[in-house]
């Protein structure tokens, strides 16, 4: 009989043995780009960095920057910034609050500043820290799915060692954006925390015992760590409370003692993140809470989601921002908010050169122009958001899943080549006798849910090309996944042609 199975299944052990290999390689193949030292990183991503320079090497309080070490950074790259620091020093130094710059988010902050404290001020520091909590979020799986289902984080493991070969990280442009370990890289960490959520919700006949709770909580800790650092990370929840609701409803209600104990998983889940919003809230410097910098913003990005519309501006809307240049397309979006701005400004008796962008007023001011120009052009907000955004969201897609670098490093190859080999033994110990159960179209159904709910999110709030790095993720997820399902099903077809 063929059988390509090893029955080492339910091994513990063996589980988290793969996972620190395959996170080894990942952090490996990353250092070894040198990222920061190479590229340009986005202005908001530089503000973060100087602020964890002046906590870390100056000793300058959380939520304060010192102005020079941001100058430098915003002239050079990270890695020739902090070079220049260590060399030259810094003669005078005036601090002031980052919160008040209006892009910064304090979890990413916290989390910058926390890394060069312990790994030092370099260029890797931040992305080491980071990378802590992919392991911490990875070795939580493992001690608590050590069956089929933990074959989800060796495919996320290799599959974001895999999206370094991709333009998200190999073209400038779109990697500057993107920086690994930054703001719009950081919600990527919570992937496997909401698929580890939903598989608990989905294990609607087990209890929670004390391991299987700690590990619970630490992916409800970094979901929640998630949200406060971008609104982007809404496709996690959006997931867990349609899951959720549609599991509880046409599936567990009428049998009272399931019901019974899946309610009791969710109450866990929300106990958690109110215990730990109420937490990390105390500790954000009150700069950050003034200006309303808690997280990112959500009108900005849906109010400039026009430009993706070719049309824009439409008919008569320049003549209504009077004294302010709409410009059309995605490349130029972000001048759409400060034309919001400067209207609102004038409008209220405001300096329009006052404090600007994205403080709480602004968001309100963003919020307003949306929702002016959606009830008077209400035929091209359809447009806008239900054709061309989806249009884009997929075209862009499109190209962020090539892979023309893949051969072109040969180092960097080797590494994908050791993720790929320790995917391919997770399959064999873990999943390989996997058939086509009610348990692996839940799974494979959990992964569509993540898909339809990180669109939702694109097709509301999204702006920047190419930037849909969670959307790659988890089309990968899907397309290896959907792999090993094949492989499995090749495999009893050939073990019944063989008998």
């Amino acid at each position: 009989m063929l059988n390509l199975s090893i029955n080492l299944n339910k091994n513990r052990t063996l589980a988290i043995f793969f996972v620190i290999a395959q996170w080894v390689v990942y952090v490996l193949s990353v250092v070894g780009l040198h990222q920061l030292e190479k590229i340009n990183i986005m202005g908001p991503d530089k503000r973060i960095v100087a602020a964890a320079v002046s906590y870390a090497y100056f000793h300058v309080p959380f939520g304060k920057g010192i102005n020079e070490v941001t100058d430098i950074l915003q002239r050079n790259n990270v890695g020739d910034g902090i070079k220049e620091i260590r060399d030259q020093g810094i003669k005078q130094k005036h601090i002031k609050d980052i919160g008040s710059d209006g892009e910064a988010s304090f979890a990413l902050e916290m989390m910058c500043n926390l890394g060069m404290k312990l790994f030092g001020v370099n260029t890797h520091a931040i992305f080491l820290f980071f990378s802590l909590f992919i392991l911490i979020s990875h070795l939580a799986f493992a001690w608590r799915f050590h069956d089929a289902r933990f074959i989800f984080a060796p495919i996320i493991l290799f599959s974001l060692t895999l999206m370094l070969f991709t333009p998200l990280v190999r073209n400038d442009d779109i990697a500057s954006q993107i920086a690994i370990g930054m703001f719009r890289y950081f919600t990527l960490l919570g992937m496997l925390p909401v698929i580890h959520v939903l598989l608990e919700l989905l294990d609607s006949q087990k209890r929670l015992n004390l391991s299987m709770s700690i590990c619970l909580i630490i992916q409800v800790i970094i979901i929640g760590l998630c949200g406060f650092e971008a609104k982007s990370s809404a496709y996690i929840f959006v997931s867990i409370f349609i899951f959720s609701t549609t599991t509880y409803f046409f599936f567990l209600r009428k049998n009272q003692e399931t019901s019974k104990l899946f309610l009791s998983k969710i109450k866990n889940i929300l106990l958690t993140l109110i215990l730990f919003s109420i937490c990390f809230y105390a500790i954000v410097p009150r700069a950050y809470i003034e200006d309303h910098r808690l997280t990112d913003d959500f009108w900005h990005r849906i109010w400039i989601s026009y430009g993706s519309n070719p049309t824009w501006p439409f008919k008569e809307i320049n003549e209504q921002y009077a004294g302010c240049i709409i410009k059309s397309g995605l490349k130029d979006t972000d001048s759409n908010g400060e034309c919001a701005w400067v209207r609102y400004a004038k409008k209220h008796h405001l300096d329009p050169k006052g404090k600007y962008p994205y403080m709480l007023t602004y968001e309100i001011a963003a919020r307003d122009a949306f929702f002016e120009t959606a009830l008077n052009y209400p035929m091209y907000t359809l447009e806008t958001f239900l054709y061309y955004k989806p249009i884009n969201i997929i075209s862009n897609l499109r190209y962020d899943l090539h892979y023309r670098h893949l051969l072109k490093h040969t180092r960097d190859f080797i590494y994908l080549i050791f993720s790929l080999f320790i995917l391919i033994l997770s399959w064999l110990f873990y999943f390989s006798k996997e058939n086509f159960s009610k348990n692996i179209f839940f799974q494979l159904g959990l992964i569509i849910l993540l898909i339809l709910s990180t669109n939702t999110m694109y097709i509301v709030a999204w702006a920047n090309p190419f930037v849909i790095a969670e959307l790659v993720l988890i089309t990968h997820i899907f397309v290896i996944f959907s792999l090993m399902i094949s492989a499995n099903f090749v495999k009893v077809v050939l073990n019944k042609l063989r008998y």
